[in-house]
């Protein structure tokens, strides 16, 4: 466009033989042709070879695809080793993490049995302890499941009422413990009756968070007022002195 355009210009003049059609060349004005050129867009190449020239200058490292108007920029081979090297790290370091994890106490990993307390007049005390039978190490929290079972293997009335301690997590090693303390009456209430309808031989004990029960004998006698036991939340330990 360094060459000034011109036009033909068509200029009616009037003869006595009729008209005709008389061209002369007018050059364009010059206002005319800049405004003409800033109106009208660059090429879209020039727009991207501009674009690609400038960030190539403005990052002084790596290197520039284009594809269209969109540019893509390559990493250099020391950031793609890094971002590989903290990929590895993550992939490495996840099954490590579930890996020390401890399990949680369930009935394949816990064996139980019951201990009587030195008890007062018409108070009975008494304590569940579960103690870990396997060479891991697992974790439970919260209060046991009890259910009393008479000799025929059939359901004793039992009431289980949680105090208002607060269940911490625990963390059992092998051959470490957990308990429960449980209290119950040995008299009845008013109106109730004097004795246990169904003397209760044996205790089916339900971990925290469990599907599955474990049974252990039980030799502690009747439990009167409906069957109401009262039980606390598991503390590591095997509770006090029996």
């Amino acid at each position: 466009m360094g060459r000034a355009c011109s036009s033909v210009v068509a200029v009616r003049s009037r003869t006595s033989r009729g008209h005709r059609m008389d061209t002369r060349r007018r050059p364009r004005p010059v206002s005319r042709i800049r405004r003409q050129q800033r109106s009208t867009p660059p090429p879209p190449s020039r727009v991207v070879n501009r674009r690609s020239r400038c960030l190539n200058k403005a990052s002084g490292r790596g290197k520039t695809m284009l594809l269209g108007r969109r540019t893509l920029h390559l990493l250099t081979p020391v950031a793609l080793s890094a971002l590989s090297a903290v990929a590895l790290i993550g992939i490495t370091a996840g099954p490590s993490q579930a890996a020390t994890r401890s399990g949680w106490a369930d009935t394949s990993s816990l064996s139980v049995c019951v201990h009587g307390l030195d008890s007062g007049a018409g108070q009975r005390y008494a304590t569940v302890v579960l103690m870990i039978k396997t060479h891991k190490t697992v974790r439970t929290q919260g209060y046991a499941g009890l259910q009393l079972l008479n000799s025929r293997g059939r359901d004793v009335p039992t009431q289980v009422v949680r105090d208002r301690g607060r269940a911490e997590l625990i963390t059992l090693k092998p051959v470490q413990s957990a308990y429960t303390r449980l209290h119950w009456a040995d008299v009845p209430a008013a109106g109730g009756p004097t004795k246990a309808e169904k003397h209760p031989t044996r205790l089916e004990v339900t971990p925290p968070d469990s599907l599955h029960h474990l049974d252990t004998p039980w030799k502690l006698g009747d439990v009167l007022q409906k069957g109401r036991i009262d039980i606390t939340p598991l503390v590591k330990g095997t509770g006090p002195a029996f």
